[in-house]
């Protein structure tokens, strides 16, 4: 638990320090083009604004600023973990042969820890997986322990009968397959 808070702190002062940093920046910036000229395209139709070109121009002033701060947490390991995999997987559903299908890719999570629910027309799949590498058996230097889990639920159609759904999970691959009501 202790670990999970600290990586939270530490998301949530990196998120202060990129929000600081770009506020910044966008004063610094804003300092600094008060004397500039104006573009070419402001100066050939003085009463209209490009809105695209002056977006890519602070695309490219975005891009020079944290070009070197990305790089420098580019390999940290902390921000690989935390901004590796999102934290809610991504989910297809379909209508097929009379059938409902939401299939979830949920790689390294093992079957006993998923969690299928109904209640009325609310389908909820709900997952939990705690992995932890060892690089030495007993007196090791370093170890990670990494916690996965997430809540996905789906308000399924009317005619979708609930009390028949059937679940699949192979490879890495969830597949819930509810019927329709005849």
């Amino acid at each position: 638990m202790q670990a999970k808070n600290n990586k939270l702190i530490y998301i949530l002062l990196a998120l202060l320090f990129i929000g600081v940093g770009a506020q910044s920046y966008i004063i610094y910036d804003m300092k600094n083009t008060q004397n500039k000229p104006v573009t070419k395209v402001a100066q050939q139709h003085p009463t209209t604004m490009d809105p695209f070109a002056e977006m890519l121009k602070m695309q490219e002033e975005m891009q020079k600023s944290f070009g070197h701060f990305n790089s420098v947490f580019a390999n940290d390991p902390f921000f690989k973990e935390a901004f590796a995999q999102p934290t809610t997987p991504l989910a297809d559903m379909k209508e097929q042969d009379g059938k409902y299908i939401v299939e979830l890719n949920i790689p390294g999570i093992e079957k006993q820890n998923i969690k299928v629910t109904n209640k009325g027309n609310l389908l909820s799949i709900e997952a939990k997986s705690i992995k932890s590498s060892d690089t030495n058996d007993t007196n090791y230097i370093h170890k990670e322990i990494y916690s996965q889990s997430f809540y996905r639920s789906f308000m399924m159609p009317q005619d979708a009968d609930m009390d028949k759904l059937d679940t699949k999970y192979k490879d890495g691959k969830l597949q819930v397959i509810i019927p329709k009501k005849s």
